[in-house]
């Protein structure tokens, strides 16, 4: 090999590691350097309303239910699985929607162990709850011959399954039951309110309590009561 070779190759491995593509440190495979990818996705699929939270833990409780067997302790999801998704959901960027928690701090704060969590963040993906993005980036300063890269913790994204989706449109959409009597209520009564009395009388179901009523009226009204009847002191 000619020294111009040599120098060409020397300066080609040398391109490499300064991009950090080439490193000593075993990474993850379709591990890409963190950046613009997982921003653009966060934005677009974890940011959505603190209400929907709710929404979307009913779904995987549904699921949880729906699939569970007599006898059994769980369904194709348990509890693991709804700590993991809850903790995803609440600590969201509601700024960004950035969530790239690494799996030990998961485990820390919901009390779990690191490999339940790993297995619970496997099945959300597998159901289509969840998704991530394996990351590396760069090591500052490195020794020579020492590491370039290094992993870092994934890029999570909050996705939902198609059917779940739809259902927890249809949630968000449907007004609360608390809500729903609210406006019932203040429909009967603008209704109510723009009766005459006889006519408010006659929504009175009880014969005895609208006769009570009647009475009540005329003593209001300065009438006299009915025949047989003494006139209240």
């Amino acid at each position: 090999m000619s020294a111009r070779a040599i120098g060409d190759l020397a300066a080609s491995i040398a391109g490499v590691r300064r991009l950090g593509r080439r490193t000593l440190q075993p990474v993850r495979r379709n591990s890409p350097y963190a950046g613009e990818y997982e921003i653009e996705r966060w934005k677009r699929e974890n940011m959505f309303p603190r209400s929907e939270n709710n929404a979307r833990m009913k779904q995987l409780e549904q699921l949880m239910r729906s699939t569970k067997l007599p006898g059994r302790r769980r369904g194709i999801v348990g509890d693991i699985e709804k700590d993991v998704y809850r903790f995803l959901l609440a600590r969201r960027s509601h700024k960004n929607g950035r969530l790239d928690y690494a799996i030990n701090t998961i485990a820390a704060q919901i009390k779990r162990a690191r490999s339940a969590v790993i297995n619970a963040l496997a099945r959300l993906k597998e159901l289509g709850f969840l998704d991530w993005r394996r990351r590396t980036a760069p090591v500052e300063d490195p020794e020579p011959g020492g590491q370039y890269v290094q992993q870092i913790s994934n890029a999570y994204f909050l996705t939902l399954p198609r059917k779940a989706a739809e259902l927890v449109r249809r949630i968000m959409r449907r007004p609360t039951e608390e809500g729903r009597r609210a406006e019932q209520q203040r429909q009967f009564l603008d209704q109510f309110n723009a009766m005459t009395p006889d006519e408010q009388l006659a929504t009175i179901a009880d014969e005895g309590l609208r006769s009570t009523f009647r009475r009540m009226r005329r003593l209001l009204e300065g009438a006299s009561p009915p025949d047989g009847q003494n006139q209240a002191v």
